[in-house]
């Protein structure tokens, strides 16, 4: 009986070495896993930073363009009245 018991000790304590270093292994891969992931996050955070800075310039230039078209559409002139002109013309003279 006693030689049973120390066979029963003996595999639930091989058992529990095994899981043990199951466990640990499991716990250096998700280590590796986290450490991958945070250098991602890393690389993600410093493209944003870059792309918000594109993102002021492009809104710069985007506000300079709209003030150079409103500046040029001042300048223009009105062509309703030429138009209306040229219509009237063709209404008169050209049947």
């Amino acid at each position: 009986m006693k030689k049973l018991w120390k066979v029963l000790v003996g595999l639930l304590t091989l058992a529990a070495g095994i899981f043990l270093v199951s466990n640990k292994r499991k716990k250096d891969n998700f280590q590796e896993e986290l450490d991958d992931n945070q250098s991602k996050i890393d690389e993600v955070k410093k493209n944003i930073s870059e792309i918000q800075e594109e993102k002021e310039v492009t809104k710069e230039k985007i506000s300079s363009k709209k003030k150079d078209i409103k500046n040029t559409k001042k300048k223009v002139k009105s062509t309703k009245s030429a138009n209306k002109t040229i219509s009237d013309f063709e209404k008169k003279y050209r049947k």
